[in-house]
């Protein structure tokens, strides 16, 4: 199936005798049912040829139709033997001939440290690998042609494969997948930047800087190959860019992903049953961010309380952080909740379907915000983010209610937030006067911290109201108890959304306004000793530098929670840990030993002679924005 995004499919099978691909009319129906057969499938059938090349104007006697059967993941322990075959063409008098990309490019960027192969095996938690010893980097010319300057892709593999077959000295079947690089001079009508086989084995990219050197369009391909589609974000196609599977430059897939390709287990899978209506108790979770490990990083939701007509969707709660295969995560969505929803009719959890579940992330929350998702009638609470020896997690609340989300569910309090900022510990500052330095309004912890690190006056540490925007540059940090009692800090009702008057530090005695209220003088504080951050990513690296990080925080406005914290919390600046697992989860661990009936493997297998591999090819955005 190949989607032009025009709202138009196209489907092929591939010839199991020399691997030739055909296109087809529509998509094949089962004989006996006449139901629509799915990618991946093996079937026999008559190709009438039309008058384009390589395509049936009709197809007939549609027969041995064998489906993907269910797997426990869609990529579980698998081992890629890669061939990327970089073409270029020769010309003649009558044709020009053209470039190809820069093959040992190519192969820097699959084997490089944090390459291709390396992100593949860490987001995957070690159950995927590309094997190096059995993968394969070759420049190919071709002769000129029509239908390669024209872009059609299917006919340029087609005529590649026996040229490159003989150049492997007949061992190109010898690989678990191929990738097309297309020549300079067909990019040109290229509508996508790569195009693959869904459940299939073959895949196709430009020689762009968004094709074949985007890291992310590369394993977005190949994971096409294994049955994943686009990430979605507020109902639009390839914009979650917290994945590769949407625009992310290469981190790792999102939490929904992670446990449809069968890498992750879920935390807690929660029903009507495991979640009362309108309960005293609240379900309360830590859930670890996706870069700490395979084991409980998800919650899952079914939300079968809902009318039949009205359940159409999953949800899923996970937690991103800049670390491990995240290491370029856009600071968009680092330390943050993230919130997907799931088309119930294809989402079937682990292994899946072979439909689009079109997981859509439609929230991104803070630590110290709440949701209420009226058309679940949920509650979502992301309470506080923990940053310890354990790693980054999140203490997140849900509640069901049956009709006011606000009597009914009795949200534990938020306690006091301290903004993590890389290179940044967090501790009180319990004289926030006497060493104040410059104050600053309309900036994040992100502009703070940079405002602090490019001081003339000394900088050591700053103070920061997330709520009001506010930060004070701090010429050191005083730790030791000021004289006097302290204040109390204000009675909050259990239903509040934010503990606004323990998250403020308070304002410099210059710039006070005289009716302000008084804020305790022991709120959380930003301070220094400034320490190393732990990510040995380089600004290099980085797929945002810091400074991008500073402007795009300016032009968005102040957010809470936005950066990242090399040490954790004090005690006393953050509230006890909730505990880890509220509900256990429903779903049991993987077994690292069981080999999926993935579509790759079905690819493989041997066939009658008779029967043709039935393929589907989903393309990517044709707009390089959403690559």
């Amino acid at each position: 199936m190949a989607d032009n995004h025009m709202f138009q499919v196209k489907w092929f099978v591939i010839r199991r005798t020399d691997a030739m691909a055909f296109r087809l009319p529509s998509q094949p129906l089962a004989p006996v049912t006449l139901k629509p057969i799915p990618a991946g499938s093996s079937i026999s059938l008559i190709c009438t040829p039309s008058l384009q090349p390589y395509t049936c104007g009709k197809i007939s006697n549609i027969t041995g139709v064998f489906s993907p059967a269910a797997a426990p993941g869609l990529a579980v322990n698998v081992s890629v033997s890669l061939l990327v075959v970089v073409l270029k063409m020769s010309g003649n008098d009558d044709c020009p001939g053209s470039d190809g990309a820069d093959p040992a490019r190519v192969s820097q960027m699959l084997w490089e440290p944090r390459g291709i192969a390396s992100q593949l095996s860490t987001c995957s938690y070690g159950s995927m690998t590309l094997n190096a010893n059995k993968s394969k980097v070759i420049e190919l010319a071709l002769p000129c042609s029509f239908e390669v300057l024209a872009c059609d892709y299917m006919a340029t593999a087609n005529i590649a494969r026996p040229l490159a077959d003989a150049a492997l000295n007949g061992l190109l079947n010898s690989f678990t997948h191929t990738m097309w690089v297309m020549p300079y001079e067909s990019t040109s009508n290229c509508a996508f930047l790569g195009i693959s086989a869904i459940r299939g084995r073959v895949s196709w990219l430009t020689p762009a800087e968004l094709g074949v050197f985007k890291a992310g369009t590369v394993m977005q391909e190949l994971m096409h190959n294994y049955g994943l589609f686009h990430g979605w974000r507020e109902e639009t196609e390839y914009t979650d860019g917290s994945t590769f599977m949407g625009m992310a430059q290469s981190a790792c897939p999102s939490g929904p992903e992670l446990l449809l390709l069968g890498w992750a287990t879920p935390l807690a899978v929660l029903n009507g049953r495991l979640l009362p209506e309108a309960s005293l108790s609240v379900f309360n979770a830590t859930i670890p961010a996706t870069y700490l490990g395979q084991s409980g990083v998800v919650v899952r939701i079914l939300p079968d309380w809902l009318p039949g007509d009205v359940y159409t969707k999953n949800l899923y709660l996970s937690v991103r952080s800049r670390a491990g295969g995240d290491w370029q995560l856009d600071a968009e969505y680092d330390n943050r909740l993230s919130v997907h929803t799931a088309l119930r009719v294809a989402d079937a959890g682990i292994g899946g379907t072979a439909g689009d579940p079109q997981f859509d992330l439609e929230y991104l929350m803070d630590q110290g915000t709440l949701q209420v998702l009226d058309q679940y009638r949920l509650v979502i609470q992301a309470r506080e983010l923990l940053d310890d020896s354990r790693g980054r997690r999140m203490v997140v609340d849900v509640c069901r209610f049956r009709s006011n989300a606000t009597t009914e569910c009795r949200m534990p309090p938020i306690p006091t937030i301290c903004p993590p900022v890389d290179g940044y510990t967090v501790q009180k500052d319990l004289d926030c006067r006497d060493n104040d330095l410059e104050a600053f309004a309309n900036v994040d912890a992100y502009i703070a911290s940079s405002l602090c690190d490019t001081s003339p006056s000394g900088c050591l540490g700053f103070s920061f109201s997330a709520r009001l925007g506010f930060a004070v540059l701090k010429a050191s940090p005083v730790a030791a108890e000021a004289p006097g009692p302290e204040p109390a800090p204000p009675a909050f009702p259990a239903t509040a959304v934010t503990n606004a008057a323990a998250t403020e530090a308070p304002l410099p005695k210059a710039t006070q306004p005289s009716s302000a209220p008084s804020i305790p003088h022991t709120a959380c504080s930003s301070a220094a000793p400034k320490a190393p951050p732990t990510d040995t990513t380089t600004p290099a690296q980085s797929s945002t530098s810091q400074a991008a990080a500073f402007a795009s925080a300016a032009s968005s406005g102040p957010r809470a929670a936005l950066a990242t914290s090399t040490q954790p919390a004090s005690p006393a600046a953050s509230a006890p840990e909730a505990p880890s697992e509220a509900v256990a989860p429903t779903t049991p661990p993987l077994s690292q030993a069981a080999q999926p009936a993935s579509s790759t493997a079905l690819a493989q297998a041997a066939e009658p002679a008779s029967s043709t591999a039935f393929a589907q090819a989903a393309e990517p955005a044709s707009s390089t924005a959403f690559a």
